[in-house]
């Protein structure tokens, strides 16, 4: 107790100005903690002995404003490399060009925004697996689009799509110098990739693109880590009803292409298999929304102003088909899990069989479910825990590109 009262003692007998500069020093070295802190927390790495690898991941994504907002919370993060976007064109996009076009503008966007990765963009297969059967005897284009289910949306609203919402209007202002319309199709790319590298499939949309790929190419399944799955609906009602108001159980992603999405999830291919159902997607919080997107400067040229205005627009498209709640997405969900070990040490888990129902009718095709029997299983996250979701999103979001 002496020896306390000896050191109070010496601290008030120093001069005011050395007090200050103690203090100032204490002050840095507390906020610089709480920056590392914040970056270890907001990255969801741990520090070992030696560097951890950044897993390299393979993005297949529509081009709608969820996947959008999705993406940009990915490129935000150090910890994880995206290697290529394949372009899902098979279920929202009428033109494709208008679909390639705004994802280039975006990434470009970006990339004024201080992102140093030129990420390549790449074309997906045009047919769902359920066209297949009515076209195998034809010989289609790779932009050529007949999905069986597109059908069903409203054309006001596909026309919409292209011009993403209303987001498109600050994209058409952002010049593609990185980014020339040179379209590619993407398989021979992802099996260059594949030949050199080991990555994670994380599947932002309709399966049609990653399920084809595993078919195809067998001696390359042993490349692909996981495979994260953002669709279909267990425990709670699906949103293929805002597509087809008939069908209130399957998920959009699955609906659009259910023989995909089983193909997936019955686990023929081998791969470790991660499911984001809509029951772990989580109503949205009115501050983070404020932050996030109902705040954000949307008169300026930036990325955060897209997604605001692509998400508001799409709510606003939704409202009108019924939608009443502003939900966060299966999407931002499933980049989030994908990229977070916290918010993977936090989820509600089961690992079960999981099947798609397909060829059926409109009405029951996309619905997922757990079959009697199955000997793959499948790990589907019935829940996050909100608050690290929350963390997870506005740490990142207070991060600059790099």
């Amino acid at each position: 107790m002496e020896q306390f009262k000896d050191y109070y003692q010496s601290w008030n007998e120093l001069p005011q100005p050395r007090k200050m500069n103690i203090m100032k020093v204490i002050t840095f070295f507390l906020y610089a903690m709480f920056l590392l802190f914040v970056v270890i927390y907001g990255f969801g790495i741990s520090v070992g002995k030696g560097a951890r690898e950044v897993p390299k991941t393979v993005v297949f994504m529509e081009a709608m404003p969820y996947n959008f907002q999705a993406l940009r919370y990915l490129c935000k993060r150090r910890d994880i490399t995206i290697g290529m976007i394949v372009l899902t064109v098979n279920s929202w996009n009428v033109n494709l060009d208008a679909a390639y076009d705004n994802i280039a503008s975006f990434l470009q966007l970006l990339k004024k925004e201080k992102f140093s990765t030129t990420i390549p963009v790449y074309y997906g297969n045009s047919f769902a697996y359920s066209d297949q059967k009515s076209v195998e005897s034809y010989t289609v284009s790779s932009k050529e689009s007949t999905c069986s289910y597109r059908r069903y949306l409203n054309p006001t609203v596909r026309l919409t799509a292209d011009r993403l919402f209303g987001g498109s209007d600050v994209l058409d202002t952002v010049s593609l110098t990185d980014y020339p319309r040179r379209y590619e199709f993407y398989e021979s790319k992802l099996e260059s990739y594949l030949g050199g590298n080991q990555a994670s499939f994380l599947v932002l949309g309709p399966a049609t693109d990653a399920a084809a790929f595993l078919q195809n190419h067998a001696n390359l399944r042993s490349k692909v880590r996981s495979i994260v799955l953002t669709g279909g609906a267990f425990k709670v009602k699906g949103d293929a009803q805002y597509v087809y108001s008939g069908n209130t159980a399957a998920e959009i992603n699955f609906f659009f292409d259910p023989v995909a999405a089983n193909y997936i999830t019955e686990g023929s291919h081998g791969r470790p298999v991660t499911v984001i159902p809509v029951d772990a997607v989580k109503v949205w919080d009115s501050g983070l929304y404020s932050t996030l997107i109902s705040s954000v400067d949307t008169s300026a040229v930036t990325s955060a102003a897209v997604v605001s205005l692509a998400v508001q627009g799409y709510e606003s498209a939704l409202e009108k088909e019924g939608l009443h709640e502003k939900r966060m997405s299966v999407e931002l969900i499933g980049a989030v899990y994908a990229a977070d070990v916290y918010a993977q040490n936090g989820a509600q888990v089961t690992d079960i069989p999981v099947r798609v129902v397909t060829d059926t009718s409109v009405v029951k095709d996309g619905i997922s479910h757990r079959p009697t029997s199955g000997s793959f299983n499948v790990r589907v996250i019935l829940a996050l825990d909100s608050s690290m979701v929350q963390r997870s999103l506005k740490n990142v979001e207070l991060l600059p590109f790099v």
